[in-house]
C-alpha cells in the first residue's frame, strides 16, 4: 500500500518555496536522436543548493512543530535541512562523517546548521545522530524515510506532467548505490533497487 497519494503530491506543490520549483525540462536532441526516442531533462541543479532535496525538506519543515531537528548527511540533504531550518527559525544538528565533503560542511554551517563530524562513513555518523537524538528527545530526519520527503520529490513528476505528450519511462540514475565500490558507471538493471525511494515520481504517472 503506497504512504501516499498523487492527491498529496499535488497539494505539497504550494507549501514549497519557488526557489526549487518550475525547474527547467526540455527536450535534448542529441539524447533523442542517440536512443532515437524523445528524452527530456529535468534540471535541478539550479537553485540555492544545487539539489532537488529541499523540495523534500521544504515540506517537512512546514509541516513540523518548530521543534530542533537533527538528521545525518554527506551534504546535500544537511543544506537542504539548513535552508529550510533557517527560513522557518527552526534549530538543526547534522551529523556527518570526518570525511564529509568540506565545501558542504562549509555550506550548512553558512546556512546557519551546527554540523559535528564523528565516524568514518554516512552510515557511522547516521547511527551516532540517531543516539543522541533519541537520549535527548529531538527529533532526528531521515531522507526517503520522512514520507514528506518523498512526497516532495514526488513535485518533480507533478511538473513533468506538464509536458504535452505521455511519458514512457522515467529512467532513474543508480549511480548512488554503486558509489561505495566507486564504480560510477550507470547501469539500469540498478534502476529496480530504487523503486522505494524514487516511488513518489513513478507514482505522479500511474495515477494520472
Amino acid at each position: 500500500m503506497a504512504r501516499f497519494s498523487f492527491e498529496d503530491i499535488e497539494q505539497a506543490f504550494d507549501e514549497i518555496d519557488r526557489a526549487f520549483t518550475d525547474s527547467p525540462q526540455f527536450e535534448c536532441e542529441p539524447l533523442s536522436n542517440m536512443f532515437n526516442c524523445r528524452v527530456i531533462l529535468k534540471i535541478e541543479t539550479l537553485n540555492p543548493i544545487r539539489s532537488f532535496k529541499a523540495r523534500g525538506t521544504e515540506l517537512l519543515t512546514n509541516r513540523s512543530d518548530g521543534k530542533p531537528m537533527m538528521c545525518a548527511s554527506a551534504g546535500n540533504f544537511g543544506q537542504a535541512m539548513a535552508w529550510s531550518c533557517r527560513l522557518r527559525k527552526i534549530d538543526l544538528t547534522v551529523y556527518g562523517s570526518v570525511h564529509a565533503n568540506p565545501f558542504k560542511v562549509s555550506r550548512m554551517k553558512e546556512l546557519g546548521a551546527k554540523v559535528i563530524q564523528q565516524g568514518d562513513d554516512f552510515d557511522t555518523a547516521k547511527e551516532i545522530a540517531r543516539e543522541i537524538a533519541a537520549k535527548n528527545n529531538i527529533r532526528l530526519v531521515e531522507d526517503s524515510f520522512d514520507v514528506e520527503t518523498v512526497i516532495g520529490a514526488g513535485t518533480i513528476g507533478y511538473e513533468l506532467g506538464s509536458i504535452d505528450t505521455p511519458i514512457d519511462m522515467v529512467p532513474r540514475s543508480a549511480w548512488q548505490w554503486r558509489s561505495r565500490e566507486r564504480d560510477f558507471r550507470w547501469d539500469p538493471k540498478f534502476s529496480s533497487r530504487c523503486e522505494d525511494r524514487c516511488s513518489s515520481i513513478d507514482q505522479r504517472f500511474r495515477d494520472d
